[in-house]
Protein backbone atom coordinates (compact mmCIF):
# COMPACT_ATOMS: atom_id res chain seq x y z
CA UNK A 1 0.00 0.00 0.00
CA UNK A 2 1.50 3.54 -0.86
CA UNK A 3 2.21 5.29 2.08
CA UNK A 4 0.89 9.05 1.21
CA UNK A 5 2.84 10.87 3.33
CA UNK A 6 6.08 10.72 1.59
CA UNK A 7 6.52 13.55 -0.62
CA UNK A 8 6.00 13.11 -4.03
CA UNK A 9 9.09 12.93 -6.29
CA UNK A 10 10.60 16.01 -7.53
CA UNK A 11 11.42 15.52 -11.49
CA UNK A 12 15.34 15.31 -12.31
CA UNK A 13 16.62 18.41 -14.16
CA UNK A 14 17.34 15.59 -17.07
CA UNK A 15 14.03 14.92 -16.95
CA UNK A 16 12.46 18.46 -16.59
CA UNK A 17 14.52 19.40 -20.02
CA UNK A 18 12.16 17.57 -21.64
CA UNK A 19 9.16 19.53 -20.23
CA UNK A 20 8.77 23.71 -21.73
CA UNK A 21 10.46 26.00 -20.13
CA UNK A 22 8.85 28.72 -17.83
CA UNK A 23 10.70 31.65 -18.84
CA UNK A 24 11.40 35.06 -16.24
CA UNK A 25 12.45 38.09 -17.40
CA UNK A 26 14.43 40.29 -15.20
CA UNK A 27 14.39 43.88 -15.68
CA UNK A 28 16.53 46.86 -14.68
CA UNK A 29 17.04 50.51 -15.85
CA UNK A 30 16.87 50.04 -19.25
CA UNK A 31 13.53 48.84 -18.90
CA UNK A 32 12.19 50.77 -16.01
CA UNK A 33 12.62 48.40 -13.73
CA UNK A 34 10.73 45.85 -16.29
CA UNK A 35 7.60 47.60 -16.67
CA UNK A 36 8.26 48.50 -20.54
CA UNK A 37 8.41 44.90 -21.09
CA UNK A 38 4.57 43.71 -19.67
CA UNK A 39 2.72 44.99 -22.90
CA UNK A 40 4.47 42.35 -24.92
CA UNK A 41 5.15 39.80 -22.36
CA UNK A 42 2.85 36.70 -23.65
CA UNK A 43 4.84 37.66 -27.03
CA UNK A 44 8.02 37.40 -25.56
CA UNK A 45 7.10 33.88 -24.72
CA UNK A 46 7.70 34.62 -20.89
CA UNK A 47 5.02 34.01 -17.93
CA UNK A 48 6.72 37.06 -15.30
CA UNK A 49 8.95 39.69 -15.17
CA UNK A 50 10.26 41.00 -12.21
CA UNK A 51 13.37 43.35 -10.83
CA UNK A 52 15.58 41.82 -8.66
CA UNK A 53 14.80 41.34 -4.89
CA UNK A 54 11.41 40.17 -3.29
CA UNK A 55 9.41 40.21 -6.65
CA UNK A 56 11.63 37.82 -8.53
CA UNK A 57 11.74 35.93 -5.87
CA UNK A 58 8.21 35.23 -5.49
CA UNK A 59 8.26 34.75 -9.46
CA UNK A 60 10.73 32.20 -8.97
CA UNK A 61 8.92 30.27 -5.94
CA UNK A 62 5.73 30.70 -8.26
CA UNK A 63 7.00 29.24 -11.60
CA UNK A 64 9.15 26.40 -9.52
CA UNK A 65 5.38 25.42 -7.85
CA UNK A 66 3.59 25.67 -11.28
CA UNK A 67 5.54 23.73 -13.52
CA UNK A 68 7.64 20.77 -13.64
CA UNK A 69 9.76 21.98 -16.15
CA UNK A 70 12.51 24.31 -16.30
CA UNK A 71 13.05 27.66 -15.75
CA UNK A 72 14.54 30.31 -17.68
CA UNK A 73 15.49 33.28 -16.10
CA UNK A 74 16.92 36.12 -18.84
CA UNK A 75 18.29 39.15 -17.22
CA UNK A 76 17.20 41.99 -19.76
CA UNK A 77 20.01 44.00 -20.10
CA UNK A 78 21.29 45.38 -23.37
CA UNK A 79 24.93 45.56 -21.64
CA UNK A 80 24.95 48.62 -19.74
CA UNK A 81 23.64 46.59 -16.09
CA UNK A 82 26.17 44.51 -14.92
CA UNK A 83 24.89 44.57 -11.14
CA UNK A 84 21.14 43.14 -12.93
CA UNK A 85 22.82 40.17 -13.66
CA UNK A 86 24.99 39.83 -10.58
CA UNK A 87 22.29 40.66 -8.72
CA UNK A 88 19.74 38.23 -10.28
CA UNK A 89 22.08 35.26 -10.68
CA UNK A 90 22.39 35.57 -6.69
CA UNK A 91 18.58 35.38 -6.35
CA UNK A 92 18.84 31.90 -8.78
CA UNK A 93 21.37 30.52 -6.74
CA UNK A 94 19.76 31.34 -2.85
CA UNK A 95 16.51 29.81 -4.53
CA UNK A 96 18.39 26.71 -5.95
CA UNK A 97 19.87 26.16 -3.33
CA UNK A 98 16.69 26.51 -0.27
CA UNK A 99 14.33 24.77 -2.61
CA UNK A 100 14.49 20.63 -4.00
CA UNK A 101 12.94 21.75 -6.82
CA UNK A 102 15.79 24.97 -7.58
CA UNK A 103 17.56 22.32 -9.39
CA UNK A 104 15.50 22.73 -12.24
CA UNK A 105 16.24 26.74 -12.88
CA UNK A 106 18.67 27.82 -15.15
CA UNK A 107 20.13 31.23 -15.77
CA UNK A 108 20.67 32.55 -19.26
CA UNK A 109 23.07 35.21 -20.82
CA UNK A 110 22.11 38.28 -21.19
CA UNK A 111 19.66 39.87 -23.13
CA UNK A 112 22.66 41.58 -25.01
CA UNK A 113 26.12 40.81 -25.48
CA UNK A 114 29.34 42.61 -25.60
CA UNK A 115 29.49 44.87 -28.64
CA UNK A 116 25.42 44.07 -29.16
CA UNK A 117 24.87 47.35 -28.14
CA UNK A 118 26.84 49.43 -31.02
CA UNK A 119 25.13 47.05 -34.05
CA UNK A 120 21.48 47.57 -32.29
CA UNK A 121 22.53 51.69 -32.59
CA UNK A 122 23.26 51.12 -35.80
CA UNK A 123 20.74 49.59 -37.43
CA UNK A 124 18.09 52.38 -35.68
CA UNK A 125 20.12 54.84 -37.10
CA UNK A 126 19.83 53.48 -40.86
CA UNK A 127 15.76 52.83 -40.26
CA UNK A 128 15.50 56.87 -39.52
CA UNK A 129 15.07 59.73 -41.96
CA UNK A 130 18.30 59.85 -44.59
CA UNK A 131 20.17 62.15 -42.90
CA UNK A 132 21.36 64.40 -45.83
CA UNK A 133 24.24 67.45 -45.26
CA UNK A 134 25.47 66.94 -41.97
CA UNK A 135 25.66 70.48 -40.76
CA UNK A 136 21.50 69.89 -40.51
CA UNK A 137 21.48 66.83 -38.99
CA UNK A 138 22.06 65.52 -35.53
CA UNK A 139 21.43 62.09 -33.30
CA UNK A 140 20.81 61.73 -29.87
CA UNK A 141 21.08 58.93 -28.15
CA UNK A 142 19.06 58.56 -24.96
CA UNK A 143 18.42 56.28 -22.04
CA UNK A 144 17.33 56.75 -18.30
CA UNK A 145 20.07 57.77 -15.75
CA UNK A 146 21.51 54.48 -13.71
CA UNK A 147 24.91 55.63 -12.18
CA UNK A 148 27.93 56.41 -12.92
CA UNK A 149 29.28 53.76 -14.61
CA UNK A 150 25.71 52.89 -17.21
CA UNK A 151 26.08 56.95 -17.75
CA UNK A 152 29.10 56.84 -18.89
CA UNK A 153 28.61 53.47 -21.05
CA UNK A 154 25.79 55.48 -22.83
CA UNK A 155 28.23 58.48 -23.88
CA UNK A 156 30.58 55.76 -24.86
CA UNK A 157 27.92 54.15 -27.06
CA UNK A 158 27.34 57.44 -28.67
CA UNK A 159 30.96 58.22 -29.60
CA UNK A 160 31.09 55.00 -31.19
CA UNK A 161 28.15 55.66 -33.39
CA UNK A 162 29.48 58.67 -34.28
CA UNK A 163 31.81 57.63 -36.35
CA UNK A 164 29.39 55.67 -38.93
CA UNK A 165 27.62 59.14 -39.69
CA UNK A 166 28.51 62.70 -40.81
CA UNK A 167 25.84 63.74 -38.08
CA UNK A 168 26.26 65.40 -35.34
CA UNK A 169 25.76 63.20 -32.37
CA UNK A 170 25.48 63.31 -28.80
CA UNK A 171 24.20 61.77 -25.39
CA UNK A 172 21.62 62.75 -23.03
CA UNK A 173 19.80 61.46 -19.87
CA UNK A 174 16.36 61.16 -19.51
CA UNK A 175 15.96 63.14 -16.32
CA UNK A 176 13.45 65.99 -15.98
CA UNK A 177 14.07 68.76 -19.22
CA UNK A 178 17.22 67.21 -20.01
CA UNK A 179 16.43 65.57 -23.53
CA UNK A 180 14.52 68.78 -24.12
CA UNK A 181 17.47 71.04 -23.38
CA UNK A 182 19.81 68.90 -25.56
CA UNK A 183 17.65 68.74 -28.37
CA UNK A 184 17.29 72.74 -28.29
CA UNK A 185 21.08 73.20 -28.03
CA UNK A 186 21.30 70.85 -31.04
CA UNK A 187 19.06 73.47 -32.71
CA UNK A 188 20.98 76.63 -31.26
CA UNK A 189 24.29 74.47 -33.14
CA UNK A 190 22.06 74.34 -36.89
CA UNK A 191 20.45 71.18 -36.63
CA UNK A 192 17.12 70.76 -38.72
CA UNK A 193 16.23 67.21 -37.86
CA UNK A 194 17.36 65.80 -34.91
CA UNK A 195 17.00 61.77 -34.71
CA UNK A 196 15.81 60.42 -30.93
CA UNK A 197 17.65 56.63 -30.61
CA UNK A 198 16.54 55.06 -27.52
CA UNK A 199 19.51 53.18 -25.69
CA UNK A 200 17.39 50.75 -24.11
CA UNK A 201 14.41 48.63 -23.95
CA UNK A 202 11.66 51.49 -23.18
CA UNK A 203 10.05 54.16 -25.15
CA UNK A 204 12.55 57.25 -24.95
CA UNK A 205 10.56 60.43 -23.14
CA UNK A 206 11.23 62.83 -25.79
CA UNK A 207 8.58 65.96 -26.53
CA UNK A 208 7.19 65.59 -29.75
CA UNK A 209 8.15 68.15 -31.97
CA UNK A 210 8.68 68.81 -35.97
CA UNK A 211 12.36 68.64 -35.90
CA UNK A 212 12.27 65.01 -33.64
CA UNK A 213 12.24 61.88 -34.93
CA UNK A 214 11.56 59.36 -31.97
CA UNK A 215 12.90 56.34 -33.19
CA UNK A 216 11.13 53.93 -30.61
CA UNK A 217 12.36 51.33 -28.38
CA UNK A 218 16.02 50.06 -29.37
CA UNK A 219 14.17 46.60 -30.33
CA UNK A 220 10.59 45.67 -31.39
CA UNK A 221 9.22 43.15 -29.56
CA UNK A 222 9.32 40.00 -32.48
CA UNK A 223 13.20 40.80 -32.14
CA UNK A 224 13.31 40.40 -28.47
CA UNK A 225 11.13 37.62 -28.69
CA UNK A 226 14.14 36.01 -30.90
CA UNK A 227 16.40 36.68 -28.70
CA UNK A 228 14.69 35.33 -25.43
CA UNK A 229 14.55 32.02 -26.75
CA UNK A 230 18.02 31.74 -28.25
CA UNK A 231 19.17 32.58 -24.95
CA UNK A 232 16.97 30.02 -22.86
CA UNK A 233 18.08 27.33 -25.99
CA UNK A 234 21.63 27.47 -25.30
CA UNK A 235 21.34 27.84 -21.47
CA UNK A 236 18.50 24.65 -21.80
CA UNK A 237 21.47 22.80 -24.16
CA UNK A 238 24.42 23.97 -21.58
CA UNK A 239 22.31 22.60 -18.65
CA UNK A 240 21.92 19.00 -20.45
CA UNK A 241 25.15 18.78 -21.57
CA UNK A 242 27.40 20.31 -18.91
CA UNK A 243 24.91 20.56 -16.00
CA UNK A 244 25.99 23.98 -15.93
CA UNK A 245 23.10 25.95 -14.86
CA UNK A 246 24.75 29.64 -16.12
CA UNK A 247 25.51 30.94 -12.30
CA UNK A 248 28.63 29.76 -11.71
CA UNK A 249 29.97 31.66 -15.29
CA UNK A 250 28.32 35.04 -13.03
CA UNK A 251 29.45 34.39 -9.14
CA UNK A 252 31.91 31.53 -9.68
CA UNK A 253 31.61 28.36 -7.48
CA UNK A 254 29.36 28.50 -4.58
CA UNK A 255 32.09 28.01 -1.33
CA UNK A 256 30.37 24.56 -0.46
CA UNK A 257 30.80 23.35 -3.90
CA UNK A 258 34.49 24.01 -3.78
CA UNK A 259 37.12 21.41 -3.59
CA UNK A 260 37.77 21.25 0.49
CA UNK A 261 41.37 22.17 0.88
CA UNK A 262 43.78 20.97 3.73
CA UNK A 263 43.32 22.85 7.22
CA UNK A 264 46.83 23.29 8.32
CA UNK A 265 46.95 23.98 12.34
CA UNK A 266 49.45 26.77 12.55
CA UNK A 267 49.90 26.28 16.54
CA UNK A 268 53.00 25.76 17.57
CA UNK A 269 53.00 22.00 18.61
CA UNK A 270 55.12 21.17 21.82
CA UNK A 271 58.52 19.13 21.74
CA UNK A 272 58.41 15.84 23.13
CA UNK A 273 60.00 16.56 26.06
CA UNK A 274 57.87 19.42 26.78
CA UNK A 275 54.64 16.99 26.93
Amino acid sequence: MRDFRQPTALPSPKRALGLPPAVILVGGHESNAGRALLPHLHTYGACAVAPVGPGLGKALADALSRTEGPVCVVPMTLGRDPGLVAGAANLVRRTALSRPAGRRLVFTRPLGLEGQLDGWLLEALSRGPSLGRAADNAVLVTAAPAGPVADGALRSAARRLARHTTAHVTAALERGSVVEAETERLRRLGARRIVVISAGLAVPRVSWAPDVFDMGPLLGPSSIRSLVGARCAAALHDLAMHEDDGVTAVLGPHPEHRRAEPVHDARPHPREDER
